[in-house]
């Protein structure tokens, strides 16, 4: 495998692509609200992948 080849099947982001906008919860009869900004990794692939449509 040359090295253009190698570095062509690198993955976009380098971890699990899971994230969660906001998430909702009751514990011990409270409940909570979570809101989390999309990741710099995360927006940054997002970006290629929309650019290779």
């Amino acid at each position: 495998m040359t090295k253009q080849q190698w570095l062509e099947e690198l993955p976009i982001l380098g971890r699990l692509a899971l994230h969660s906008h906001s998430m909702a919860f009751t514990l011990f009869n409270e409940h909570y609200q979570l809101e989390a900004p999309i990741a710099k990794d995360m927006r940054a692939t997002l970006k290629q992948l929309e650019m290779s449509l």
